[in-house]
């Protein structure tokens, strides 16, 4: 088995389709459906099930779907990292970040980091903290902007910044009280507003 035979797979995966992978990958048919074959005999497991001129991927077709992109994203990484160890400070920085946190402060981090390091490039994974907490933790992210909690036995942290969270509601809702007491998992927060 080897990379291109694992990215046929991603894409008849994408696809549920070999004619539609094979158009894609700009290659013949039949040779597609023979790798395809090659794979499923080395895994020793279906990977899809074949109905008319559709594919349907199993159960362990998701799962082998699943890893495959995390083996072909991690040696992306490992191979950056030896270029960037040949040239110097270079290479391919894996950046993970929920939402908010990617947008609020990668922008302006990475404009000042490529002032400094012209030659690094970065690869960006937006997702929620879990997921991304996975990611690095299977080594397929350097860094990782998350919310808390996180597992301090495993990782180390900085507190980048404190989120201020508030709720709203129609003000002619009658919902919320001239003055309000907000209750947090981080503590009680006095409302200073009316509503």
């Amino acid at each position: 088995m080897d990379t291109r035979t694992l990215e046929y797979f991603l894409k008849i995966a994408e696809y549920q389709s070999i004619t539609k992978a094979a158009a894609d990958l700009h290659i013949a048919q039949p040779y597609l459906t023979r790798q395809l074959q090659s794979l499923e005999a080395e895994v020793g497991v279906p990977l899809f099930i074949r109905e008319k001129k559709r594919l349907h991927i199993t159960e362990e077709g998701r799962l082998f779907q699943e890893e495959t992109r995390q083996i072909l994203d991690l040696l992306d990484k490992t191979i950056g990292q030896m270029r960037s160890i040949h040239s110097g400070i270079g290479g391919k920085l894996f950046i993970g970040a929920i939402e908010t946190a990617g947008t609020q402060f990668l922008p302006d981090w990475i404009e000042g980091f490529r002032k400094l390091y012209p030659a690094v490039t970065y690869s960006l994974w937006a997702a929620n903290s879990e997921d991304v907490i996975a990611r690095l933790a299977k080594g397929l992210l350097d860094i990782a902007l998350i919310r808390e909690p996180y597992d301090e036995d495993q990782f180390e942290g900085i507190r980048i910044t404190e989120e201020n969270w508030i709720a709203i509601v129609p003000a002619a809702s009658g919902l919320c009280p001239a003055s309000a007491l907000v209750y947090t998992t981080l503590g009680n927060i006095s409302a200073d507003r009316s509503y």
